[in-house]
């Protein structure tokens, strides 16, 4: 196994997102029209409140379309490793992702 810096995600909402990017088009609302259950920055900031500070964002079918949660302490750019192992009859794939979230980049 080996570990790998993918990249870092920017934050500016203190909350960040793991999604399938061919669902933002066709499964997000735009906007606060609506209410929840379709897909919508609101209902991440919603998911975001509960006791769990996370939770799924569901699309307008209610399937579960994506997993919004707090950003550790808040705003920043984070790192955003991943495991990569040897999978029988796959190959080399990334088998864990993990975000460091703390410490903050601020007290870095």
């Amino acid at each position: 196994m080996k570990t790998v810096l993918l990249g870092r995600a920017a934050v500016d909402s203190g909350q960040l997102m793991i999604c399938d990017p061919c669902y933002i088009g066709s499964h997000w609302k735009h906007g606060n029209n609506g209410g929840l259950g379709g897909g919508s920055y609101q209902e991440c900031c919603e998911a975001t409140q509960g006791n769990n500070q996370g939770g799924p964002v569901i699309d307008s079918l209610g399937g579960k379309l994506a997993v919004a949660f707090t950003s550790g302490l808040g705003d920043g750019v984070y790192e955003v490793w991943a495991d990569i192992q040897d999978v029988p009859d796959w190959g080399e794939r990334i088998t864990e992702v993990r975000i460091k979230l703390y410490p903050h980049p601020y007290f870095e």
